[in-house]
């Protein structure tokens, strides 16, 4: 079963930063990004989605993260690795990789793979 990487952003409230030359990148140009790297890191074992929270017909099942976003004063977007965040505020994928490797350490003892260690 393939480990699922969902970036959630709010294209009016977002802005994400390239490491160290400060030039804004909108989080679905980053999921983009993302997908490639890690797939080219693990292959199948990780699919990585983009959800615009601000779609209309998406809005009743994600008004929980709205709400929970508004209420904790988490900037967008948002990362969550199997359904649980872990970044707010950065998308990278530098920063998504650490993360994806901390999860897999936890969840699986698996070594660490790939730049950003």
């Amino acid at each position: 079963m393939a480990i699922v990487i969902t970036v959630f952003g709010h294209p009016a409230e977002e802005v994400c930063l390239i490491s160290g030359c400060g030039a804004k990148v909108k989080s679905q140009d980053t999921a983009r990004e993302t997908a490639t790297t890690l797939q080219n890191l693990f292959g199948g074992r990780v699919v990585v989605r983009y959800i615009d929270v601000t779609e209309p017909a998406l809005r009743p099942t994600l008004q929980y993260l709205l709400d929970e976003a508004r209420q904790r004063k988490l900037p967008w977007p948002l990362v969550a690795i199997d359904s649980e965040i872990v970044l707010a505020g950065v998308a990278t994928p530098d920063a998504i990789l650490r993360k994806l490797n901390s999860h897999l350490a936890e969840t699986a003892g698996a070594t660490k793979a790939g730049p950003g260690d």
